[in-house]
């Protein structure tokens, strides 16, 4: 789903449809079918770990984990190819955690180590089951007729390439019918791969072989690679959840088997001139042909069908109030003030007041609160200790008294010790004074730059 939303304008058509962008996004997809693994930062870890994650992952690993085993019983001997060489890394490491006995061979193979790995496979009562191939590297000059299975774990855009690999156990001194397994993910983009492959084998067994030279396009067009792409979209956008079926290998094979025999039914039908424009998505009698015209390709050029990207999953909230407050963007309400006497001196800490008149003016507060029938409230920000503060709190407003008439006295008294004039008069003072210095010196200057002006 992340390979066609990051591309979901050329998918659908918006944006600039480029052959080198729709090369990309099917070596993309085709990664996908092969194995999630192949992405980097999709394998858990670190630690990383080789177990049962490589199979349950993936596909195509759930159908092998499930097939060798019956052909191990068999008494079979297996090829593997595929195209990717990364892929070969992953099937070593499965090949090691279920402990077959492999061998391995791709470009990077050095020519002694390739001569001594097919020497060791093709030894009588050897212990290798597996032999892992690139398709283009182990595809020609190899003879490997012990084994009797085939596995194309992927397919290639050239059928006779698949063919060749196919022929590596077809070789003198086979004894056993060989079978061939081709690996294809449903309603992905491999499935268009393996059709337009078996459309260009059975032109080039209607024509080539004939004698004739074939004039048809040998290379993918645009509308072609699109429709590809598009192939299966919808379907991968509308599941949610993984879709790895839990069948038996058995029955996995007969629907393999039955979805081959209607392929090649369907191709063996056509002529050549059929076949030349052959498209499984459409019937050979087009309805949208019309006086001449087709107005399927009108339709290509003016709109294409819009593939909906999945939808965005947003968070359930039922808690009401943390609703609205995450919709709204409104903060926590805060605490309310505790209440003072209507009536007490507004002094600051520049004015170096006795700390006896804040005893009173606190002794004072507190029985104001007592009158009023103040709660002290719980301060949830204070944690372990606000319930404690709490208490503390409202016992002293209970406990309070009234000032005596002695204690009233003294708070007059204190009231003149500190410093109560000078700061606020002073700077008032003197912002007056700076005001009246600038407009004088404004004055002043116009008046002598009017007797220094030229008279006319």
């Amino acid at each position: 789903t992340k390979c066609l939303l990051k591309d979901i304008d050329v998918v659908n058509g918006a944006g600039k449809v480029d052959k080198m962008r729709l090369l990309n996004i099917l070596m993309q997809l085709r990664k996908c079918c092969n194995h999630p693994y192949l992405f980097d930062g999709a394998e858990p870890g670190p630690p990383y770990t080789t177990d049962e994650h490589i199979v349950y992952n993936c596909g195509k690993m759930v159908i092998l984990d499930k097939l060798l085993p019956k052909l191990k019983s068999q008494g079979s001997r297996v090829l593997i190819f595929s195209q990717m060489t990364r892929m070969l890394d992953i099937l070593e490491d499965y090949c090691l955690w279920r402990r077959y006995g492999y061998c391995r061979l791709d470009g990077q193979t050095p020519h002694e180590e390739r001569t001594l790995s097919i020497n060791e496979y093709n030894r009588p009562g050897s212990d290798k089951f597996l032999f892992m191939l690139s398709t283009r590297a182990g595809g020609l000059g190899i003879n490997l007729a012990t084994a009797d299975v085939v596995i194309l774990f992927d397919s290639d855009w050239n059928p006779q390439v698949d063919l060749q690999a196919m022929d590596r156990a077809h070789r003198i001194g086979q004894t056993k019918a060989v079978r061939v397994f081709r690996l294809i993910t449903e309603n992905t983009v491999e499935e268009r791969i393996v059709e337009r492959a078996e459309v260009k084998l059975r032109l080039d067994t209607v024509v080539i072989q004939q004698g004739r030279l074939v004039d048809a396009q040998a290379k993918l067009g645009k509308e072609e690679m699109l429709g590809m792409i598009r192939h299966g979209a919808d379907h991968i956008f509308a599941s949610k959840d993984s879709e790895i079926t839990d069948e038996d290998i058995d029955a996995i094979l007969e629907k393999g088997e039955r979805k081959t025999e209607e392929l090649k039914n369907k191709l063996e039908s056509l002529g050549e001139g059929s076949l030349r424009n052959f498209t499984l998505d459409t019937p050979q009698e087009s309805v949208y042909k019309f006086e001449g015209q087709d107005y399927r390709e009108k339709q290509k050029s003016g709109g294409l069908n819009w593939i909906e990207p999945p939808k965005r999953e947003r968070k359930a909230n039922y808690a009401v109030d943390a609703y609205f407050r995450e919709a709204l963007r409104v903060s926590e309400p805060k605490a309310p003030k505790a209440p003072r006497p209507p009536k007490q001196p507004n002094i600051q800490d520049f004015q170096f007041f006795p700390p006896r008149l804040f005893e009173l003016l606190d002794k004072e507060i507190y029985y104001y609160r007592k009158t009023i029938g103040y709660k002290v409230p719980k301060n949830p920000d204070l944690g372990a200790d606000a319930s404690r503060i709490q208490r503390e709190e409202q016992a002293k407003i209970d406990d309070s008294e009234p000032l005596s008439e002695d204690e009233l006295a003294e708070k007059e008294k204190l009231l003149t010790e500190g410093f109560t004039t000078g700061r606020g008069e002073t700077l008032t003072s003197s912002s007056k004074r700076t005001r009246s210095t600038a407009a004088m010196t404004s004055r002043a200057l116009r008046e002598r730059s009017r007797e220094r002006r030229p008279r006319r």
